[in-house]
Order: structure tokens, then sequence, then C-alpha cells
């Protein structure tokens, strides 16, 4: 069956499936950690409103995610397997939300 451009078995796509499951489950808690401790940090303290637990920050990221989700795909012809799609783009997106994490924690130290 083709699938973006190229060949992919049952198997392949049923890997895939799982593993963006696994991607968005550790993205939504590290990303829901981040933003219900900026929220703490930048609303709850200067405009008094409710603490955000993790569970609805998880749920927010999931919905942006859903709402800008652009699918990780190899090339076509590419050698590149799902575990290893699967694996840069969950190091990339941590990364990338690690680092603003830290960004949000110098701004909250210098500025609070």
């Amino acid at each position: 069956m083709k699938f973006f451009k190229y060949e992919m078995s049952l198997k392949d796509r049923i890997n895939g499936t799982i593993l963006e499951c696994a991607h968005y489950i550790i993205l939504a808690l590290l990303q829901g950690y981040i933003i219900s401790i900026s929220w703490r940090w930048f609303v709850v303290g200067n405009f008094g409103a409710p603490e955000l637990p993790l569970a609805s920050a998880a749920g927010i990221v999931l919905i942006v995610a859903l709402l800008g989700k652009e699918p990780d795909t190899p090339p076509p012809n590419s050698t590149v397997g799902f575990f290893n799609l699967f694996f840069n783009s969950t190091i990339n997106c941590a990364t990338s939300s690690l680092l603003i994490f830290l960004l949000l924690w110098i701004i909250h130290k210098l500025f609070s």
C-alpha cells in the first residue's frame, strides 16, 4: 500500500502509530510540566489565577499539537526506520522544550 509516496507494510504502519503515540505521551508530559510551572511563575502570582494542574496542561499541549500536527515521515526511498524517526523527532522536540523552559526560568528569576 502506498502511504506518503512510498511503500509501507501494515507492520510498519502499526509500529509507526505506536511510536507516534509514545512520542505524544512523552512530550505531553514534559511540555505539560513546563506549562504548569510557567503558569505558576507568571500567571498565578501576577493575576491571582488558580494553578494549572499537570493533567490540564498536558491536555492543552495535546490540543495544540493536534491543531498544528504535520506528520514526520521519511523521504521517499529513505532507509530511515521508524524507531530512528521516533527517536530523532522526540529528542528534537524535548530539547527545544527544555531550552524554552530554561529561557522561561531565566525570565522568571530575573524579573520576579
